[in-house]
């Protein structure tokens, strides 16, 4: 058994975790992130729709931090 390969994170479809979804009723769905809670969204598909917006942005900076961070190589 490899424990390395069993920790590493198998795709982008596991990112989203239900667990990071609530609903207050009356008011709407909200979603947690590392920044904070945000909402609320009529729907949950709406506040689902704004994390992949936040996941996507910040697979975007990561990658342009990455290129940026790539000048010590030789």
């Amino acid at each position: 058994m490899d424990l390395y390969m069993d920790n590493l994170r198998t795709g982008s479809s596991d990112r989203i975790n239900p667990d990071r979804f609530f609903h207050v009723m009356n008011q709407g769905w909200y979603v947690f992130t590392r920044e904070g809670i945000y909402g609320p969204y009529d729907k949950r598909n709406d506040a689902e729709s704004y994390l992949t917006s936040v996941i996507d942005t910040d697979s975007i900076q990561s990658d342009k931090n990455h290129d940026n961070n790539d000048s010590w190589r030789m």
